[in-house]
C-alpha cells in the first residue's frame, strides 16, 4: 500500500506483494480473500482513509496478477 500511495503503478505494487510473501502458497484467492476482508473491517476507521484507494488498487492488483 506505501508503493501505491507513493505513485507505483497497482502491477508493480502486486508483483512486490508476490516476491514479498508466500504468494504461491497463499495463492491468489486466499490473498485477495485477506484484502477483501481488510478493507471490509477498515471502512469505518478514519485512520484507514489515506489507505482506503490504496488498497482497493491492491486488491484488484492481487487479483489480476499473472506474475
Amino acid at each position: 500500500m506505501k508503493l501505491l500511495q507513493a505513485g507505483a503503478e497497482v502491477d508493480r505494487a502486486a508483483k512486490h506483494l508476490a516476491d514479498c510473501t508466500d504468494f504461491q502458497n497463499l495463492r491468489g484467492n486466499r490473498l485477495a480473500a485477506i484484502l477483501s476482508y481488510l478493507q471490509e473491517i477498515t471502512a469505518t476507521n478514519l485512520h484507514w482513509d489515506a489507505y482506503r484507494n490504496a488498497l482497493e488498487q491492491l486488491a484488484i492488483g492481487v487479483e489480476h496478477y499473472r506474475g
